[in-house]
Parts: structure tokens; C-alpha cells; sequence
């Protein structure tokens, strides 16, 4: 890889990472629109049995959208570290578990969210899929595509952020 590879590939991790963590521990702290409101980020649960939320909730589509979008967010940290470092694929996965239960801690120590052991799995599994597929699937051509659509939808996720005041004054907001 090239030395500038790998410096761009470092620019879009720590914004990726920066997202991550708007995401799930900064969450109280900003508004999307009507999509995401601060008020409604403030919660501690502690949720230690695996997946029981597929089976006990009262709709099908929380629990699978909540499962798709823990799973697909850290399939970028499985790419942009494989891409960045020659790590062997547990090391890349070990980091993402880690990196997933750090975010569960703090979000059960600041109420900010559930802690749930399903995030922490599919957290896992997401890094461990965007590794695997970078180092075994992935040829030069979708790795820089793959980098490059990352930092477009972190991209997009910082405009979301900073252009809801503009577009949605607080005052305006029911």
C-alpha cells in the first residue's frame, strides 16, 4: 500500500470513528431534523440476554432495523483498519469488539442509549465482515472505492448534523 493510502485511509478512520462515537455516546448532545432529537437519547438499560429483543418486542421492524444498523456501522472499521494495517484479521476483529464494548460502557455510565450484548455481537461481526471481505474479496480498485464511500457518508452525517439548525430552528420544533 502506498504511503498516501494509508494516510487518507487514517483521515476517514478517525472521522468514521468520530461518527461512531456521535452516534452512540455523544447522541444527547445534537438533532437531525425530526429524525433525532436529543430529549429522547437520555436512558440507561442493561440488556444481557442475546437477541431477546427479536422475540419479545411488539413489532418485527425496531429489532431488525436495530440488528441491520448495528452490524452494517462497523463493517467500515473492519475495511478502513484492514486496509490500513497489515493486523492479522483477530487482531482488526478484537479491536472492533473492544471498541464496541467501550461504547457500551460508557452509554451504560452516562445514560445514554442501551447496552446490550446483541451491539456488541454484531459490532464484532460487522468488523469482522469488512476485514474479511477487504483482505480476501476485495481487489485495489474496491478497497479505494470503499474508503472513499465511507468518508462520503461521514461526510453526509456531519452535514446532517451541522445543517439541521439552518434548516430546523429549535424554535421551530414541535
Amino acid at each position: 500500500m502506498h504511503r498516501t493510502h494509508s494516510r487518507g485511509t487514517g483521515v476517514v478512520l478517525i472521522a468514521y470513528v468520530a461518527m461512531v462515537l456521535a452516534l452512540t455516546v455523544l447522541k444527547t448532545t445534537y438533532r437531525i431534523g425530526y429524525l433525532w432529537r436529543p430529549e429522547n437519547q437520555h436512558n440507561r438499560s442493561l440488556e444481557l440476554i442475546p437477541f431477546e429483543q427479536l422475540w419479545a418486542s411488539s413489532t418485527w421492524f425496531g429489532p431488525i432495523f436495530d440488528c441491520l444498523g448495528n452490524f452494517l456501522m462497523f463493517i467500515p472499521l473492519g475495511i478502513l483498519l484492514a486496509r490500513m494495517t497489515s493486523w492479522p484479521l483477530g487482531r482488526i476483529v478484537l479491536t472492533g469488539a473492544a471498541f464496541s464494548l467501550g461504547i457500551e460502557l460508557t452509554q451504560f455510565i452516562f445514560a445514554v442509549g442501551r447496552t446490550d450484548t446483541d451491539d456488541l455481537i454484531l459490532n464484532t461481526l460487522g468488523t469482522w465482515m469488512g476485514a474479511w471481505w477487504l483482505r480476501r474479496r476485495a481487489g485495489e480498485r474496491a478497497a479505494c472505492v470503499s474508503v472513499w464511500v465511507i468518508g462520503l457518508a461521514v461526510a453526509s452525517f456531519a452535514l446532517m448534523v451541522l445543517l439541521t439548525p439552518v434548516f430546523y430552528p429549535a424554535h421551530l420544533m414541535p
